[in-house]
């Protein structure tokens, strides 16, 4: 229709499109907008009809698959279109639950980090760092003495507050003993 009231030629897109629906487009010179706009208005009335009968159509296509499975693995049509209406059926429950047991997702509002650097495990076992937004925990080679190196991990809820002097190949904690919580910022 724009071509038509544009006065433009067919688009290549458009030409495609009605060759591969099998249309034929009309000479652009024998049809007037107001043509252009009825055909428009009676495809719509066209494409709703369809989409009332899809249902119907749906329904005539799955007893068409119903009844093929049925020839092909030599089974009664009842129970393979029982089977079929089985599955949609679960899946539809499957579905309503996954949407109410699936949490509700919202923005971030806001990220607490940790005020301090070095915190250590109750046990003694393992040092973490706190370092650009990430943990890293330490492992303990003897009392009071981590390794330099370590690994990215999640820290234990009990942890403690603790200072610490690092030479070059260990790092050696000098309040083991601490209580002190770690606290947050946001």
């Amino acid at each position: 229709m724009s071509c038509i009231r544009n006065n433009i030629k067919y688009t290549e897109k458009l030409k495609s499109l009605a060759e591969e629906l099998e249309y034929d487009l009309p000479r652009q010179e024998s049809i007037t907008m107001k043509q252009a706009y009825t055909n428009v208005c009676e495809a719509w009335k066209e494409k709703r009809i369809i989409e009332k009968e899809d249902g119907e159509r749906r329904a005539r296509w799955l007893d068409e698959i119903c009844r093929e499975i049925a020839r092909e693995t030599g089974s009664d049509a009842d129970k393979v279109y029982k089977r079929m209406i089985q599955c949609a059926l679960s899946k539809g429950v499957f579905k309503r639950l996954k949407s109410i047991l699936k949490r509700e997702w919202s923005a971030l509002d806001y990220i607490e980090v940790p005020n301090e650097t070095w915190y250590l495990d109750k046990n003694g076992d393992e040092l973490y760092e706190f370092d650009n937004g990430i943990f890293i925990a330490h492992s303990s080679f003897e009392e009071n003495l981590y390794e330099k190196y370590g690994s990215i991990k999640v820290p234990p809820k009990d942890v403690v507050v603790v200072e610490v002097e690092i030479s070059d190949d260990v790092i050696h904690v000098q309040n083991p003993e601490s209580i002190q919580q770690w606290t947050w910022t946001k």
